[in-house]
């Protein structure tokens, strides 16, 4: 981030295409806005040989800018050369700028471009004004990256010539008297590198021109600031155009299911840094204050996510995971497909989602009040995830409202649920089934493993518990986070239709396997499992939902591909493999996974005691080796060491790998003799982030620790 930051102070100079990426230098010329310019001003014939030199940042009002304009005024024209070998080779480049407040891009007089300037390919003049304000990130010490710009082949060959080249921007202003006004970008040549709409880099999605949709039409507005990534929402406003059901709504009808103001916010860990972000909304009052709305036909609430399915290119995984455990009778997120936009540039399909919290609507448990000292067993919601580190989270009550006496005691009874784990009364009244409750254990776990979910069990796992007045044990669910669900990921080896998904995906602390032991549960699970599959969970039932979800979303489905430039390119290739590269054979590998995957559940159910094929006279010894190991420190920073014991001599391997399944360390121990083993695995030279530390024994997963590197 710092290099791009250094790379990107600089608009472009004349540089050759053939021997490096950046077309980055530091002078060009440029005219200030004060009358029109000459008509050809964006061509290479054109003579700028009158107009002024600048260096490095160009505006007025920043103290930033390294070439002062005298303002104020309305635009600025800029010509920066560049020079292709062979204009042929070059098939993508990428543009990446900061701006104040909206400009027009053009490569040897061609529209490569347009930002909050009004309709692309539209005429412009010196005077026209920007459709909305826009202040330059480094400016105003923006959370985000700078912008980057994506432009394909298919703009590039109209208008790229081998040899000599011109990059023109004319850059406008949102007011006549505008205080500020500024530009600076670097223009790229990414033909070299895979397309990759994860990455900030590839953040602008081509504009896409949306009259109407049968998908409630989401629009939201900001200031000039916009939405960052910084840990705080920011005021906006919204509007919902959704008009009876399978009836167009167009985006200059007035907004008939919301019209008011918002906080919203990007939300998300890993996915924080990819260009379609997932959004946290809030509606309020006009004083500001959090207000409950019917929105989308979902109960009343004041708290939503916004999710856009990037990862995802079937769009559906999340709100099919959803339907199916509400359809099995257990709450998940109720959602509600649409389409947004924010500040008029079209975003792509979006999953309107019931946020988790306490309601009655939601998780429906007991209001826990702050003023609690005697009466504190609940309610609590709770959730293992990344940001947890492995140890428990408490999303409800709020850590600002939540006391200590209310901290110790949900910590200490999931405390002696982690312990019951390990004790020898593990299968009596008195061991586990003291804690939680069985049957909504099973329903959540049939879910995940149904769509072999690799951030269930080690992340994105909530749980519940309310009053002991009411139920005195923790509830599993609501389900929550399947983007990568459903063969869409290799990460914890979840693509392959085979295996448990729970004995991949342990939590250190919660052994998920320990309950799989327990032959009167493993029972009730293939009892369940069995009643599903001839009802809801019907392999013809499961297809037809599919079919349904995807007849619903129509040709937003092509509009939301055209946006993201997702037809043929790899996506999700960051998890070691590649999916299909079209929206059709996507939703057809899914089916073809899903109905193998059932297949193989039906034949594996009633064996599944035993998951690891452990011999009975194995158990003891890995338990041992389970219970000894541990890694510190957690956070970490210059190392992770492991510690283990070993009863028996065994075959021991220690692999550490990043949140993207990506090997770091794999070093494998043929231990000779019994004893207590130390390993230091030195961690200067990996990037800060999530790791995932592996214990395994004779080729087995024992162990498995989520440390954090900063």
């Amino acid at each position: 981030m710092k290099h791009l930051a250094t790379l990107c102070i600089a608009v472009c100079i004349s540089i050759t295409l053939h021997s490096q990426e950046y077309l980055g230098g530091e002078t060009y010329t440029f005219f200030p806005g004060t009358q029109e310019p000459n008509a050809a001003w964006n061509t290479v014939a054109f003579d700028d040989s009158n107009w002024q030199l600048g260096y490095k940042c160009l505006g007025y009002g920043n103290t930033n800018d390294s070439t002062q304009l005298s303002g104020p005024l309305p635009s600025v024209y800029i010509r920066i050369p560049f020079e292709i070998d062979e204009a042929k080779a070059v098939e993508k480049m990428n543009l990446l700028c900061d701006y104040d407040d909206g400009f027009i891009a053009y490569i040897n007089g061609v529209e490569v471009l347009r930002v909050n300037m009004g309709i692309a390919n539209t005429p412009s003049s010196y005077t026209m004004l920007a459709t909305r304000s826009h202040e330059k990130i480094f400016t105003r010490q923006h959370c985000s990256p700078l912008l980057g710009y994506y432009i394909d082949s298919t703009i590039l060959k109209t208008c790229l010539l081998s040899g000599e080249n011109i990059l023109a921007i004319e850059v406008h202003n949102d007011s006549l008297t505008g205080s500020d006004l500024g530009f600076e970008c670097t223009l790229r040549d990414i033909s070299q590198k895979t397309y990759n709409p994860y990455s900030w880099e590839f953040f602008a999605i081509k504009q896409i021109s949306v009259d109407s949709s049968k998908l409630p039409i989401v629009k939201v507005f900001t200031d000039e600031f916009g939405i960052d990534n910084c840990d705080k929402k920011v005021t906006a406003h919204m509007q919902i155009i959704h008009n009876a059901q399978g009836l167009y709504n167009y985006y200059t009808d007035v907004p008939s299911a919301y019209d008011g103001p918002i906080g919203i916010e990007p939300r998300g860990q890993s996915s924080l840094g990819w260009a379609k972000k997932n959004y946290s909304v809030e509606t309020r009052d006009a004083d500001g204050n959090d207000t409950s709305v019917v929105l989308l036909g979902m109960p009343a609430e004041n708290d939503w996510v916004f999710h856009g399915p990037l990862a995802d290119r079937s769009l559906i995984r999340n709100a099919l995971a959803y339907h199916l455990s509400n359809s099995i009778g257990q709450y998940a997120p109720r959602t509600q497909f649409c389409e947004l936009f924010l500040n008029d540039e079209y975003l792509g399909v979006y999953v309107c989602i019931e946020k988790i919290k306490r309601d009655k609507h939601r998780v429906d448990i007991e209001k826990l009040p702050a003023t609690a000292t005697v009466n504190v067993t609940g309610g609590y919601i709770l959730k293992y995830d990344k940001d947890t580190y492995g140890n428990i989270g408490i999303v409800y009550p709020a850590a600002d409202e939540i006391t200590q006496i209310q901290t110790d005691y949900i910590t200490g009874f999931m405390l002696q649920f982690q312990r019951s784990l390990h004790d020898s009364v593990l299968l009596t009244e008195r061991g586990y089934k003291k804690y939680i409750d069985i049957p909504s254990y099973i329903d959540f776990t049939i879910i995940n493993e149904l769509a072999k979910n690799p951030d269930a069990f080690l992340n994105s796992t909530y749980m519940y518990k309310n009053s002991d007045d009411f139920d005195s044990k923790i509830h599993y669910g609501p389900v929550w986070d399947f983007d990568l669900a459903f063969g869409n990921s290799n990460f914890q080896n979840a693509m392959s239709t085979n295996g448990w998904q729970f004995s991949q995906s342990t939590n250190g602390k919660l052994q998920h396997k320990k309950i799989f032991k327990d032959t009167a549960m493993v029972r009730q699970f293939n009892e369940r499992w069995e009643y599903l599959r001839n009802n809801e969970l019907r392999t013809e039932k499961l297809i037809s939902d599919i079919d349904s979800m995807v007849a619903y979303l129509g040709p937003a489905i092509e509009r939301n591909k055209q946006a993201w430039m997702l037809e043929n390119h790899y996506i999700l290739n960051l998890w070691g493999f590649n999916v299909s590269l079209t929206y059709e054979e996507d939703i057809a590998t899914m089916k073809q996974w899903l109905t193998q995957r059932t297949a193989w559940m039906d034949e594996n159910i009633s064996k599944i005691y035993y998951p690891y094929n452990y011999k009975p006279t194995d158990i003891a010894t890995f338990e041992k080796l389970e219970n000894s190991a541990f890694v510190y420190p957690n956070p970490c920073s210059e190392f992770i060491c492991v510690n283990y014991t070993l009863e028996l001599p065994t075959h021991v391997i220690i692999r550490i790998q990043n949140i993207l399944g990506e090997t770091i360390y794999n070093e494998t121990n043929n231990h000779a003799n019994s004893g207590t083993y130390s390993q230091v695995f030195p961690l200067q030279s990996v990037p800060n982030g999530t790791y995932i530390v592996s214990i395994l024994a004779n080729n087995t997963v024992i162990k498995q620790v989520t440390c954090i590197k900063k």
